[in-house]
């Protein structure tokens, strides 16, 4: 977990406003959970969790019992898992609770995927992208570029939500910026700007412009 990511589990001691993370596959929400709740020294009894699965008449339930006091913790907390598996219906009984918690509630919402949440949950949440380890190994695009497989590049890009690709593309201009570029890296910064500024103006598969990168580079490589 990088250190933006524990400064903001940790404002959760200080600020009742819901977080919406999103995990990548590798990820247990299991142990993150368990990890939140000794971040906030929550007790086993004031811990309250919801899948999806369970229906809306459970959670209806579970807002009640969040909307008590904690028993033996400063906060009770309340974790919904699969937030991007959550129905209209659903969704609508927890607004008021992600509009208005209880001074003493804490409220985190687990996802794989950001794009499958409602917008209407993910207007309400702080967000946190919690990523594969490629995000902590390759903090730009550009040691991603090396990779030699354009097989194992799909395969390592395949679970990166938007952000994480912005953000490793921004990483690549900064690193390239301190640089003395040679022709080979002007125009692979020039690439890089262009990928990002398409992807923040279109609704295009980011993935796949990506991939052209990936394959723009190879074809460019091959040449020199």
């Amino acid at each position: 977990m990088e250190l933006k990511e524990k400064l903001l589990l940790n404002s959760l001691k200080l600020i009742s406003q819901p977080v919406l993370i999103i995990l990548a596959d590798t990820i247990s929400w299991n142990n993150l959970t368990l990890k939140i709740a000794e971040i906030l020294n929550i007790s086993k009894s004031d811990l309250i969790e919801f899948d999806p699965k369970e229906g809306v008449g459970e959670l209806r339930k579970k807002i009640n019992e969040f909307n008590v006091r904690p028993h033996s913790s400063q906060f009770r907390l309340f974790v919904i898992y699969k937030a991007d598996q959550l129905n209209a219906e659903e969704a609508n009984t927890l607004l008021k609770t992600l509009e208005e918690p209880p001074l003493y509630g804490r409220t985190v919402l687990f996802a794989r995927t950001s794009s499958r949440v409602l917008s209407t949950l993910k207007s309400r949440c702080q967000k946190i992208v919690l990523s594969s380890k490629i995000i902590h190994d390759r903090e730009s695009i550009i040691k991603l570029l090396k990779i030699k497989s354009f097989g194992e590049f799909v395969r390592e890009i395949k679970n990166l939500e938007k952000d994480e690709i912005k953000s490793l593309l921004e990483g690549g201009l900064e690193e390239l910026k301190i640089k003395r570029l040679n022709n080979s890296e002007l125009w692979l910064y020039c690439q890089i700007a262009e990928t990002l500024r398409i992807i923040e103006i279109t609704n295009v598969n980011y993935r796949l412009l990506l991939e052209g990168l990936y394959i723009l580079r190879r074809a460019k490589s091959e040449k020199i």
